[in-house]
């Protein structure tokens, strides 16, 4: 049997699939047709930091590198995340979800369907923890060509 710290039963199978958010402490009792148990308790430790990068500098001018500003994370789920993107006057030139590690996703440096000038654009990423905790993270962002 598989039960957790609380007591609650996993399960009873040999084998048990089991997803955990934070760290987490398993008793398993294995008892073999003689009637023997044995018990152990395995620790389960789990990283649930969210760790993303944030480029500070793409090339939206179309030779297939770093033509969107896409923001990379470790493997952590986040339940919401918007990527906004301002110029210097405060003027909103993008706002939208994003896929996280996909190099067609993100922002591809336009405003109004025209690239915009090259110069330091102010990025506000906000996102949610799986616990619902909202954080934001703000950085800037230079566009070459």
């Amino acid at each position: 049997s598989w039960v957790d710290k609380n007591g609650t039963i996993l399960g009873s199978n040999p084998a048990l699939d089991y997803v955990a958010i934070q760290n987490d402490e398993i008793l398993i009792t294995i008892k073999n047709e003689n009637g023997c148990t044995v018990s152990t308790r395995i620790k389960i430790y789990v990283d649930n930091e969210l760790k993303v990068f944030l480029p500070n500098v793409f090339s939206p001018n179309g030779d297939g590198a770093n033509d969107r500003f896409t923001i990379f994370k470790n493997k952590v789920p986040v339940t919401k995340n918007k990527m906004s993107v301002y110029d210097r006057f405060g003027n909103l030139l993008y706002s939208e979800e994003i896929d996280f590690n996909d190099n067609n996703s993100g922002w591809d440096g336009r405003f109004n369907d025209r690239f915009v000038e090259q110069g330091v654009y102010v990025l506000i990423f906000e996102y949610q923890d799986l616990a619902g905790k909202s954080h934001t993270i703000k950085s800037s962002v230079l566009v070459t060509r």
